[in-house]
Protein backbone atom coordinates (compact mmCIF):
# COMPACT_ATOMS: atom_id res chain seq x y z
CA UNK A 1 0.00 0.00 0.00
CA UNK A 2 2.80 2.43 0.84
CA UNK A 3 4.29 1.96 -2.64
CA UNK A 4 0.96 2.89 -4.24
CA UNK A 5 0.75 6.02 -2.10
CA UNK A 6 4.31 7.01 -2.98
CA UNK A 7 3.68 6.42 -6.70
CA UNK A 8 0.48 8.48 -6.69
CA UNK A 9 2.33 11.34 -5.01
CA UNK A 10 4.75 11.61 -7.94
CA UNK A 11 4.14 13.67 -11.06
CA UNK A 12 3.76 11.70 -14.26
CA UNK A 13 2.61 12.16 -17.84
CA UNK A 14 1.67 9.84 -20.66
CA UNK A 15 1.98 10.43 -24.39
CA UNK A 16 0.58 7.99 -26.93
CA UNK A 17 1.21 8.05 -30.65
CA UNK A 18 -0.51 6.30 -33.54
CA UNK A 19 0.93 6.69 -37.01
CA UNK A 20 0.41 5.30 -40.47
CA UNK A 21 2.85 5.72 -43.34
CA UNK A 22 3.52 4.51 -46.86
CA UNK A 23 7.03 3.47 -47.93
CA UNK A 24 7.56 2.71 -51.61
CA UNK A 25 10.82 0.77 -51.04
CA UNK A 26 10.87 -0.88 -47.61
CA UNK A 27 13.84 -3.15 -48.41
CA UNK A 28 15.91 -0.39 -50.03
CA UNK A 29 16.16 -2.21 -53.35
CA UNK A 30 18.27 -0.78 -56.14
CA UNK A 31 16.70 -0.16 -59.54
CA UNK A 32 18.24 -3.40 -60.80
CA UNK A 33 16.80 -5.36 -57.88
CA UNK A 34 13.36 -3.85 -58.39
CA UNK A 35 13.45 -4.97 -62.03
CA UNK A 36 14.51 -8.48 -60.95
CA UNK A 37 11.71 -8.63 -58.39
CA UNK A 38 8.97 -7.35 -60.68
CA UNK A 39 10.04 -9.76 -63.42
CA UNK A 40 9.16 -12.70 -61.18
CA UNK A 41 12.17 -14.68 -62.46
CA UNK A 42 13.93 -14.84 -59.08
CA UNK A 43 11.38 -16.09 -56.51
CA UNK A 44 14.10 -17.59 -54.28
CA UNK A 45 15.96 -14.27 -54.12
CA UNK A 46 12.83 -12.19 -53.42
CA UNK A 47 10.43 -14.28 -51.28
CA UNK A 48 8.39 -11.18 -50.43
CA UNK A 49 4.82 -10.10 -51.06
CA UNK A 50 5.48 -6.48 -52.05
CA UNK A 51 8.43 -4.10 -52.34
CA UNK A 52 6.31 -1.25 -50.94
CA UNK A 53 4.00 -1.33 -47.93
CA UNK A 54 1.88 0.46 -45.37
CA UNK A 55 3.21 0.57 -41.82
CA UNK A 56 1.22 1.12 -38.64
CA UNK A 57 3.12 2.52 -35.63
CA UNK A 58 1.97 2.64 -32.06
CA UNK A 59 4.05 4.02 -29.22
CA UNK A 60 3.64 5.11 -25.63
CA UNK A 61 5.98 7.26 -23.58
CA UNK A 62 5.59 7.32 -19.82
CA UNK A 63 7.39 10.08 -17.88
CA UNK A 64 7.85 10.08 -14.13
CA UNK A 65 9.01 13.24 -12.39
CA UNK A 66 10.59 13.28 -8.94
CA UNK A 67 13.11 15.24 -6.85
CA UNK A 68 15.76 13.08 -5.15
CA UNK A 69 17.94 16.22 -4.95
CA UNK A 70 16.34 19.28 -3.35
CA UNK A 71 15.21 21.83 -5.96
CA UNK A 72 16.54 19.59 -8.74
CA UNK A 73 14.05 17.79 -10.98
CA UNK A 74 14.70 14.25 -12.20
CA UNK A 75 12.83 12.49 -15.00
CA UNK A 76 12.49 8.85 -15.93
CA UNK A 77 11.13 8.18 -19.42
CA UNK A 78 9.96 4.73 -20.51
CA UNK A 79 9.22 4.34 -24.20
CA UNK A 80 7.84 1.37 -26.11
CA UNK A 81 7.02 1.26 -29.80
CA UNK A 82 5.64 -1.37 -32.14
CA UNK A 83 5.59 -1.21 -35.94
CA UNK A 84 3.52 -3.52 -38.13
CA UNK A 85 3.48 -3.86 -41.91
CA UNK A 86 0.33 -4.64 -43.87
CA UNK A 87 1.83 -7.20 -46.27
CA UNK A 88 5.38 -7.92 -45.15
CA UNK A 89 4.73 -9.10 -41.62
CA UNK A 90 8.26 -10.43 -41.31
CA UNK A 91 9.37 -6.78 -41.13
CA UNK A 92 7.31 -6.14 -37.96
CA UNK A 93 9.39 -4.97 -35.00
CA UNK A 94 9.24 -3.35 -31.59
CA UNK A 95 11.71 -1.54 -29.36
CA UNK A 96 11.90 -0.43 -25.74
CA UNK A 97 13.97 2.30 -24.12
CA UNK A 98 14.42 3.81 -20.69
CA UNK A 99 16.11 7.13 -20.02
CA UNK A 100 17.00 9.13 -16.92
CA UNK A 101 17.41 12.90 -17.04
CA UNK A 102 18.78 14.93 -14.14
CA UNK A 103 18.60 18.71 -13.74
CA UNK A 104 22.02 19.91 -12.55
CA UNK A 105 21.29 23.60 -12.67
CA UNK A 106 22.78 25.09 -15.80
CA UNK A 107 22.94 21.73 -17.56
CA UNK A 108 20.98 18.47 -17.78
CA UNK A 109 22.56 15.02 -17.71
CA UNK A 110 21.01 12.08 -19.58
CA UNK A 111 21.65 8.35 -19.33
CA UNK A 112 19.66 5.76 -21.27
CA UNK A 113 19.40 2.27 -22.72
CA UNK A 114 17.30 0.83 -25.55
CA UNK A 115 16.80 -2.58 -27.12
CA UNK A 116 15.57 -3.48 -30.59
CA UNK A 117 15.17 -7.28 -30.90
CA UNK A 118 15.05 -9.36 -34.08
CA UNK A 119 15.00 -6.49 -36.55
CA UNK A 120 14.63 -7.70 -40.13
CA UNK A 121 16.72 -5.97 -42.81
CA UNK A 122 15.96 -8.07 -45.89
CA UNK A 123 16.63 -11.48 -47.40
CA UNK A 124 20.30 -12.20 -48.05
CA UNK A 125 22.31 -15.23 -49.03
CA UNK A 126 24.85 -16.05 -46.28
CA UNK A 127 28.52 -16.29 -47.17
CA UNK A 128 29.02 -19.77 -48.55
CA UNK A 129 25.27 -20.46 -48.58
CA UNK A 130 22.93 -21.21 -51.46
CA UNK A 131 19.53 -20.09 -50.11
CA UNK A 132 18.24 -16.60 -49.32
CA UNK A 133 17.21 -16.30 -45.67
CA UNK A 134 16.05 -13.43 -43.41
CA UNK A 135 18.94 -11.27 -42.21
CA UNK A 136 18.05 -10.09 -38.69
CA UNK A 137 19.85 -8.56 -35.74
CA UNK A 138 19.24 -7.49 -32.16
CA UNK A 139 20.53 -4.07 -31.12
CA UNK A 140 21.32 -3.02 -27.57
CA UNK A 141 22.30 0.65 -27.20
CA UNK A 142 23.56 2.84 -24.36
CA UNK A 143 23.64 6.63 -24.51
CA UNK A 144 24.75 9.44 -22.26
CA UNK A 145 24.95 13.16 -22.76
CA UNK A 146 24.75 16.70 -21.44
CA UNK A 147 22.65 19.63 -22.64
CA UNK A 148 22.43 23.24 -21.61
CA UNK A 149 21.53 26.76 -22.70
CA UNK A 150 24.11 29.47 -23.32
CA UNK A 151 22.92 32.95 -24.41
CA UNK A 152 19.80 31.41 -25.95
CA UNK A 153 21.76 28.66 -27.70
CA UNK A 154 20.68 25.12 -26.79
CA UNK A 155 23.71 22.82 -26.99
CA UNK A 156 23.88 19.06 -26.58
CA UNK A 157 26.90 16.75 -26.46
CA UNK A 158 26.30 13.03 -26.29
CA UNK A 159 27.95 9.65 -26.79
CA UNK A 160 26.43 6.34 -27.81
CA UNK A 161 27.59 2.74 -27.80
CA UNK A 162 25.66 -0.14 -29.29
CA UNK A 163 26.11 -3.71 -30.40
CA UNK A 164 24.49 -5.49 -33.33
CA UNK A 165 24.05 -9.22 -32.81
CA UNK A 166 23.05 -10.91 -36.08
CA UNK A 167 21.48 -14.32 -36.57
CA UNK A 168 23.97 -17.16 -36.69
CA UNK A 169 24.07 -17.29 -40.49
CA UNK A 170 25.33 -13.71 -40.55
CA UNK A 171 27.42 -13.55 -37.38
CA UNK A 172 30.35 -12.06 -39.35
CA UNK A 173 28.23 -8.87 -39.42
CA UNK A 174 28.21 -8.63 -35.60
CA UNK A 175 29.62 -5.26 -34.60
CA UNK A 176 30.49 -2.85 -31.83
CA UNK A 177 29.63 0.75 -32.62
CA UNK A 178 30.80 4.03 -31.08
CA UNK A 179 29.41 7.48 -31.83
CA UNK A 180 29.83 11.06 -30.60
CA UNK A 181 27.19 13.70 -31.39
CA UNK A 182 26.89 17.47 -31.14
CA UNK A 183 23.69 19.50 -31.71
CA UNK A 184 22.91 23.21 -31.71
CA UNK A 185 19.48 24.87 -31.73
CA UNK A 186 18.39 28.49 -31.36
CA UNK A 187 15.05 30.27 -31.41
CA UNK A 188 15.63 33.54 -33.28
CA UNK A 189 11.98 34.17 -34.14
CA UNK A 190 8.81 32.25 -34.86
CA UNK A 191 10.01 31.86 -38.47
CA UNK A 192 13.66 31.11 -37.79
CA UNK A 193 14.48 28.26 -35.40
CA UNK A 194 17.47 26.52 -36.97
CA UNK A 195 19.05 23.25 -35.85
CA UNK A 196 22.47 21.79 -36.67
CA UNK A 197 23.72 18.28 -35.91
CA UNK A 198 27.00 16.46 -36.44
CA UNK A 199 27.79 12.88 -35.48
CA UNK A 200 30.86 10.72 -36.01
CA UNK A 201 30.48 6.94 -35.83
CA UNK A 202 32.98 4.07 -35.93
CA UNK A 203 31.66 0.57 -36.50
CA UNK A 204 33.97 -2.35 -35.71
CA UNK A 205 32.60 -5.53 -37.30
CA UNK A 206 33.53 -9.09 -36.39
CA UNK A 207 34.40 -10.25 -39.93
CA UNK A 208 36.87 -11.31 -41.03
CA UNK A 209 35.26 -11.95 -44.43
CA UNK A 210 33.23 -10.02 -45.28
CA UNK A 211 34.24 -7.03 -43.16
CA UNK A 212 31.60 -4.29 -42.92
CA UNK A 213 33.58 -2.00 -40.57
CA UNK A 214 33.24 1.67 -41.46
CA UNK A 215 33.58 5.32 -40.49
CA UNK A 216 30.50 7.51 -40.83
CA UNK A 217 30.02 11.29 -40.72
CA UNK A 218 26.43 12.53 -40.33
CA UNK A 219 25.30 16.11 -40.89
CA UNK A 220 21.80 17.51 -40.39
CA UNK A 221 20.50 21.03 -40.96
CA UNK A 222 16.91 22.04 -40.39
CA UNK A 223 14.51 24.79 -39.46
CA UNK A 224 11.13 24.87 -37.75
CA UNK A 225 8.68 27.74 -37.77
CA UNK A 226 5.26 28.88 -36.62
CA UNK A 227 3.48 29.80 -39.89
CA UNK A 228 0.69 31.81 -38.25
CA UNK A 229 -2.02 29.73 -39.92
CA UNK A 230 -5.00 28.68 -37.82
CA UNK A 231 -4.54 25.27 -36.15
CA UNK A 232 -1.06 24.75 -37.71
CA UNK A 233 1.16 24.99 -34.66
CA UNK A 234 4.46 24.09 -36.28
CA UNK A 235 6.14 23.33 -39.61
CA UNK A 236 9.63 22.03 -40.29
CA UNK A 237 12.08 20.83 -42.90
CA UNK A 238 15.35 18.93 -42.57
CA UNK A 239 18.20 17.79 -44.75
CA UNK A 240 20.57 15.03 -43.64
CA UNK A 241 23.73 13.70 -45.25
CA UNK A 242 25.68 10.57 -44.30
CA UNK A 243 29.19 10.01 -45.63
CA UNK A 244 30.29 6.43 -45.02
CA UNK A 245 33.68 4.90 -45.80
CA UNK A 246 34.19 1.17 -45.45
CA UNK A 247 37.60 0.31 -44.04
CA UNK A 248 37.89 -3.39 -44.89
CA UNK A 249 41.52 -4.42 -45.26
CA UNK A 250 40.52 -7.57 -47.12
CA UNK A 251 41.70 -8.07 -50.67
CA UNK A 252 39.16 -6.97 -53.28
CA UNK A 253 39.34 -10.53 -54.58
CA UNK A 254 37.71 -11.93 -51.41
CA UNK A 255 35.60 -8.93 -50.32
CA UNK A 256 34.80 -6.84 -53.42
CA UNK A 257 31.51 -5.48 -52.01
CA UNK A 258 33.19 -3.67 -49.10
CA UNK A 259 36.80 -3.12 -50.08
CA UNK A 260 37.23 0.51 -51.17
CA UNK A 261 33.51 1.26 -50.94
CA UNK A 262 32.08 4.71 -50.16
CA UNK A 263 28.51 5.91 -49.77
CA UNK A 264 26.51 9.12 -49.68
CA UNK A 265 22.98 8.94 -48.23
CA UNK A 266 20.73 11.98 -48.62
CA UNK A 267 17.47 12.47 -46.75
CA UNK A 268 15.12 15.41 -47.21
CA UNK A 269 12.02 15.66 -45.02
CA UNK A 270 9.27 18.13 -44.20
CA UNK A 271 6.16 18.17 -42.08
CA UNK A 272 3.41 20.19 -40.43
CA UNK A 273 1.80 19.77 -37.02
CA UNK A 274 -1.92 20.50 -36.70
CA UNK A 275 -3.84 20.97 -33.46
CA UNK A 276 -6.94 18.77 -33.54
CA UNK A 277 -8.24 19.14 -29.98
CA UNK A 278 -6.84 20.30 -26.68
CA UNK A 279 -3.80 18.13 -26.07
CA UNK A 280 -4.25 16.23 -29.34
CA UNK A 281 -2.18 16.89 -32.45
CA UNK A 282 -1.74 15.43 -35.91
CA UNK A 283 1.46 15.59 -37.92
CA UNK A 284 1.74 15.11 -41.68
CA UNK A 285 5.16 14.38 -43.10
CA UNK A 286 6.99 13.36 -46.26
CA UNK A 287 10.60 12.33 -46.83
CA UNK A 288 12.81 11.46 -49.76
CA UNK A 289 15.92 9.32 -49.31
CA UNK A 290 18.50 8.14 -51.81
CA UNK A 291 21.95 6.55 -51.66
CA UNK A 292 24.93 6.76 -54.01
CA UNK A 293 27.67 4.15 -53.66
CA UNK A 294 30.99 3.92 -55.49
CA UNK A 295 34.06 1.75 -55.28
CA UNK A 296 37.61 1.91 -56.65
CA UNK A 297 37.69 -1.86 -57.15
CA UNK A 298 34.05 -2.74 -57.98
CA UNK A 299 32.55 -0.27 -60.49
CA UNK A 300 29.26 -2.20 -60.59
CA UNK A 301 28.58 -1.52 -56.90
CA UNK A 302 26.09 1.23 -57.75
CA UNK A 303 23.79 -1.29 -59.45
CA UNK A 304 23.59 -3.22 -56.18
CA UNK A 305 23.64 -0.52 -53.52
CA UNK A 306 22.14 2.64 -55.00
CA UNK A 307 18.50 3.10 -54.01
CA UNK A 308 15.82 5.75 -53.71
CA UNK A 309 12.61 5.81 -51.69
CA UNK A 310 9.65 7.94 -50.67
CA UNK A 311 7.92 7.87 -47.29
CA UNK A 312 4.82 9.82 -46.40
CA UNK A 313 2.32 9.53 -43.61
CA UNK A 314 0.56 11.01 -40.63
CA UNK A 315 0.92 10.75 -36.86
CA UNK A 316 -1.69 11.37 -34.18
CA UNK A 317 -0.55 11.92 -30.61
CA UNK A 318 -2.20 12.75 -27.34
CA UNK A 319 -0.78 13.83 -23.97
CA UNK A 320 -2.24 13.55 -20.48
Amino acid sequence: MIWIILFCSLDFSLRSIIGISYDNNIYKFSDQEIEEYTSGLYPNKYPIKTADDLRLDFSTKFRLEFRPIENRVSYMDCFIKSSSYLNNRIKDYWNFSIEFRQDLGSIDAVLGYSILPDYMIRYYRPSGGSEYVPCKYTRGRFNMGFSGTLHGNILTVSARYWTLDYYEEFDYYDSKNYAARFTWWKDFSKFLRPELLYEFCFSDAKGPIPDISYYNHSFTVGNSLVPGIKRISDAYFKYSLDLRTYISENSPLVDPIHSGRRELVHNISAGVKVRVLLGMYSEFFVSREFRYANSDVYPEIEKLKNYKKWTLGTIFYYRI
